[in-house]
Order: C-alpha cells, then structure tokens, then sequence
C-alpha cells in the first residue's frame, strides 16, 4: 500500500467529535430553487448528484456527501455527465398533446387508479380503496374543503409514476394539475383529506427528484396532522372504528415517510411526545366497512397493512440510528452494535409470510415485503458504514473472519442486499415504476460498499465476489433505466469508478499507476464531508495529474 497518500491532513484523530458546520461563502449556498425546469440540482435518493450549490443541507449520513468526495479527487464524470439531466420534469409539461390527450381518457385514468392500488397502497395504506373509488365515481360525496381536486390528482400521479408506463410522462401532468389546485386558502384548512393529499405530493416529488420541496410539503403535513389530533387515539364514543382506523394509518404512514427521508438526506429527527395512537391493525380494505361497530380480529396473512406496521416498528430503530450519526463522525461502537442487534431481532420477529415468498393467492405481497427486507438491509449498512470507513481511513486490514465484528457485518449486510436486489430483478419480465425507484435507492447504497472495498484491497478473498456484484449491478441498473432514469445515473458512476480498477489484481503497473488515487479516494470517502480539506483534495488531484497517472 502505498504510503505517499499517509497525510496528517487525511488522518486526523477527530471521530469522538461532532460533526462542525460547513463553512460557506455565503449561508444562501444552502437556500434552493426547485420550481426552475431545468437540469436537476438534486436526487430523491440523496446519492448520486454531485451539486455543492442551491441544494440544500445533506448531512454526513448521506450518499450525496460521499460521491462529492469521490467526485473531488478525481473527476471520473465529465462536466457534462456531472450535470446529466436525470430529472423526470420536462420544462413544458403542457407540450405533449399526445401525453395530454391521455391524461384525459377515462380509461387511462382508471389504469392509474389500478396502478395506485396495486403497486402503491400495499405498501402506504393512506386511503381505504372501496371508499375512494366511490368518490372517485361520484357514488358517495366528495370532501368539500377544496382538498378533492389536489388528492386525486395526486393519485393518479403516483399511480402513473407506480405504473408500468411509468415513462409516458403522464404523471407529471397530473402533478401539475394537483399543483395548479393549490392554494393559499387550503393551507389555513385542516382535513384528513389534505393530509393525504400533501403526503403523496411529498412522497412524489422526493422520486421525481424535488427533495427539498417533498420535505416540506412532509412538514406541512406533519404539523396538519397534529393539528388534527392523528397522533392520538380517541374511544369509539367520539369516534367510528372506521374512521379511527383511517386516521391510524394515516398518522403511520407519515411517521415512515418523515423518519425515511431524514435518515436519507441525513437531517434531524423529530422526537414527538405526547402521542399515543395504535398501530393499525392487520386487516384488508374488504374487513373496514363504515359502519362497522368494532374492527375484526387482525389476519394471521398478508394485508395491505402489514407492510406498514413493520415499517413503523423498523422507523422507531431508524430515528434512533440517525439520532446517533448526527451526534458523532464516529458514534459508540457499543451503542451502534446494539442498535444493529436491535434491527436483526426485529427481523427475527417478522412473521412467517415475510420470510417465504408468498403464496400465488398473495403474490402481490412479494413487492411490500421485499421493499421491507431491502429497507432494513440498507438501515443496517447506513449504521456500521462509519466503523469501515474509519478502518480504511487508519489503513487497518479488511478482516473478514469475524461475523460479529462491526465492519464485517457491514460487508455483510451490503452484500446480503445487493445480491437480494440482484436476483429479484433476474426474476422479472417487468417492474413497476415504484419498485424501481426504491430498488435503486438501496442497491446504490449498498453496491457502493462493495465498490470502497475492491478499491482498498483488490487482493482480499473477497475481491472476486465484489467485483461480479458490481458488475452485476450495473446490469441490473442499466435494466432498471428503463423504467427509472436514476437508475441509468447509478450504472454510469460506477462504470466511470470501476475504470480506476485494474481489471485483475496481478496486472502490477495498473495497480501502482492507480494506487495513489485509490488510497486517496478511501482517504476522503472516510471524511465527513462537513470536515473535508478542500484543499487536501486539489493537491492530490495535481499530486496524481503531475505524474502522468492515467486513469
């Protein structure tokens, strides 16, 4: 290994503290602009824009901060590439009279319902299906705050992005219009129906790559749905079981939402005191009926709701991890650990139709429960990645033979997940929108551990396994593409990345031209990127260009 990247600057014993603030020029650096239609500024999974300016705070947790790094000591994407327009909003959505026109069919509409139930609701229960399929045929009345004209557009929104047309475009359309409907007047209304509709246009523009503007549109609905009092549970006396149930799984669903996009952008979370609502209970849409007197007992199979009651249970461990990320560059091994414990008894609790592909009478379930597994995976890389990190940082040997040891169980965890993302792609002629989106999300996540450790050490045991999985990876991206433009943005990055790689460890005047930078890379890919020397980084972008090294 070579020692001529051993710098003090890239060394130091700094991994008790907490993380400083980012100095810069000016605090308006961390002010955004989402409305302009133009090349995206930033991405909903947090990882794979390479911005600095107008896209707000992403802290050290997040995958934003260590593709900058890499990105800052050597320039693998060309300008161009850097600035590759991902983004899903074309700059005139009314442009397309073909995409307008269908938008418009009633028969394209219903496809959307479908698709929202289908791929959306099993996962994210915030409506009950008979109920708003009612009103959307006009057979029961619709709300009468203003609310009706920006929720079911927002349906359908997610339901065409959900959608195996998820690349027609039409679900910007439908965006536009539930945008178009907003106003100032709703935002001093409070109703169930707002909440609602303002969750699916935070969870919306966060996967069309609007972070920023999802994350508000989630305050406002966190603080609608305290001014509802969906945080707490009220008796049957003044209230039906029905409409208890729906406000349950509406309060939970936010829950998830808000704890999953601070973990991903790596901002605080929120402790609420004072709530004390249920948990949903585990039963389908066809066991609620508004007149019901009492709910039934919960089903011992898969139900719409069952996704999102693990969820919840995964969230509460979730707030705690990013709790601890925030508070320490490098938190307490020990608390870490138990945390990690902590998420594989959670797993070990699942019930048994989680651990098995379900049955054909609930094949549907297979996309929820995997989404779960992948989520917990991905959790469980996020909260040991700063101990392997560390490790390369102070050059210590990648020691896989201990199971138990906290970097190994990051290799691990990241490997169990990128395989998992891997072989279920394998198995699919199709996928929808939705699926694609979060299967980007945690396969970038979890591959880019993979991609540090080959470049640390292309002689370990390992080298082979982690090379086919990135390899495998970038196939399953570039499949993925098709349905989800990120996705293409993904398989670039770690094909530019693996360019540094020799393509075999033997061949010795690839591995010395290259040595210098790869230990570099692993150098400020341990850094905090709120503690990163600019300036460390430009000399040894010089340091390598001035001895000719290719790359």
């Amino acid at each position: 290994m070579s020692s001529d990247v051993r710098d003090s600057r890239y060394m130091r014993d700094d991994r008790s503290h907490s993380p400083p603030d980012l100095e810069f020029d000016t605090i308006e650096a961390l002010e955004w602009d989402e409305t302009i239609e133009q090349n995206i500024l930033t991405d909903g999974i947090g990882s794979l824009s390479l911005q600095t300016k107008a896209s707000g705070y992403m802290g050290p947790q997040s995958g934003n901060a260590l593709l900058r790094h890499l990105h800052s000591v050597v320039h693998f994407l060309s300008e161009g590439e850097a600035d590759l327009d991902f983004s899903s909003f074309p700059v005139d959505p009314e442009t397309s009279q073909e995409t307008q026109a269908l938008i418009h069919s009633n028969g394209f509409r219903n496809e959307c319902l479908d698709w929202y139930f289908q791929h959306f609701h099993k996962a994210y229960p915030l409506l009950h299906e008979g109920f708003f399929r009612a009103q959307f045929m006009g057979a029961i009345p619709k709300p009468k705050d203003g609310s009706w004209a920006v929720l079911c557009n927002m349906v359908l929104a997610v339901g065409a992005f959900a959608g195996p047309q998820s690349s027609n475009r039409a679900d910007r359309l439908f965006f536009h219009h539930a945008q178009s409907a907003l106003s100032m007047d709703l935002l001093q209304r409070g109703s169930i129906h707002l909440v609602q509709a303002f969750l699916l246009m935070a969870n919306y523009l966060q996967k069309r790559n609007k972070p920023n503007s999802g994350f508000t549109f989630l305050g406002v609905a966190m603080n609608m749905a305290l001014g509802l009092g969906l945080h707490r549970e009220f008796s049957d006396v003044s209230i039906t079981p029905f409409t208890m149930e729906i406000r349950r799984r509406v309060w939970w669903t936010l829950f998830i939402f808000d704890s999953g996009a601070r973990l991903t952008f790596g901002r605080s979370s929120i402790l609420l005191a004072g709530g004390n609502v249920k948990l949903p209970v585990n039963l389908d849409d066809s066991d609620l009926a508004v007149d019901n007197e009492a709910l039934g007992e919960p089903r011992d199979y898969p139900t719409v709701t069952s996704s999102l009651i693990w969820q919840c249970k995964l969230a509460n461990i979730s707030n705690e991890v990013n709790a601890r990320l925030l508070e320490r560059r490098l938190p307490q091994r020990a608390e870490m650990l138990a945390l990690d414990n902590r998420v594989l008894q959670w797993q070990e609790s699942l019930p048994p139709f989680f651990k098995q592909s379900p049955a054909p009478d609930h094949a549907w379930f297979d996309v929820p429960r995997m989404i779960l597994l992948w989520r917990a995976q991905h959790l469980r890389i996020v909260l040991t990645r700063p101990f392997l990190l560390d490790a390369l940082q102070r050059r210590q040997p990648l020691n896989t033979n201990d199971a138990n040891d906290i970097v190994v169980r990051c290799i691990t965890a990241a490997q169990d997940c990128t395989q998992s993302i891997i072989s279920f792609f394998l198995t699919r002629s199709s996928c929808p929108g939705a699926l694609a989106w979060y299967a980007t999300y945690w396969l970038v996540t979890a591959v880019f551990v993979s991609v540090t450790c080959l470049i640390y050490d292309l002689h370990h045991p390992s080298a082979v396994v982690w090379r086919g999985q990135i390899e495998n990876s970038q196939k399953t991206l570039q499949t993925m593409a098709v349905f989800e433009p990120i996705a293409g943005r993904a398989a670039l990055i770690l094909s530019r990345i693996m360019d540094l790689v020799p393509c075999s460890p033997n061949s010795v005047a690839d591995l010395a031209a290259n040595d210098a930078v790869r230990m570099g890379i692993t150098d400020i890919w341990s850094e905090s990127w709120l503690q990163v020397d600019y300036q460390a980084m430009s000399d040894l972008v010089q340091t390598v260009d001035s001895n000719d090294v290719e790359l």
